[in-house]
């Protein structure tokens, strides 16, 4: 294909490593795509980008270890990486590490959830009645996961990729 084209040309085109990859993840080749994440890693070692992909590849591959330490590393250098937040509380799930499983990933939905519905007068914020109800849900729903409730986790996850 081109990417492999375009590697053959300059093999220090780290982007070209990610796209060739992000193809052979499409076409469910996750052994291959990893690999070329980690190709692009060794030469740029400081691509959330290609942590995260790399991480969803051990993830799919069932190497959650593996997966759960490219998400911490995509995070170390773009912490505000909401899909990698998910993707590690995910992760955190499959391994059975129930109470780290949403913590932090609902505390910084909760926080991005009330700056996008808040507006800020001077020093005081306003909360709409929606986030403050959006909000009480989310942490009934939490709750309720810490008790190890199958069907609230699933609905905690749902919640959590379908807000804006």
């Amino acid at each position: 294909n081109n990417y492999t084209k375009s590697i053959r040309y300059d093999d220090n085109d780290e982007f070209s490593y990610i796209y060739r990859g992000n193809g052979k993840f499409k076409l469910e080749d996750y052994k291959g795509s990893s690999i070329d994440y980690g190709k692009s890693l060794e030469i740029n070692d400081r691509s959330y980008i290609a942590f995260n992909n790399r991480g969803v590849s051990n993830f799919k591959l069932k190497n959650y270890r593996s997966a759960l330490e490219d998400f911490k590393k995509s995070l170390k250098i773009n912490p505000r990486n909401y899909n990698t937040l998910y993707n590690k509380s995910l992760t955190h799930f499959e391994l059975k590490e129930i109470k780290k499983t949403v913590s932090k990933t609902v505390s910084k939905r909760i926080e991005k959830y009330i700056n996008k519905k808040s507006l800020e007068r001077g020093k005081n914020i306003i909360i709409t009645n929606t986030a403050i109800n959006y909000v009480k849900k989310l942490i009934e729903n939490y709750k309720k996961f810490l008790t190890y409730e199958i069907d609230s986790c699933k609905m905690v996850v749902t919640n959590l990729t379908t807000m804006e």
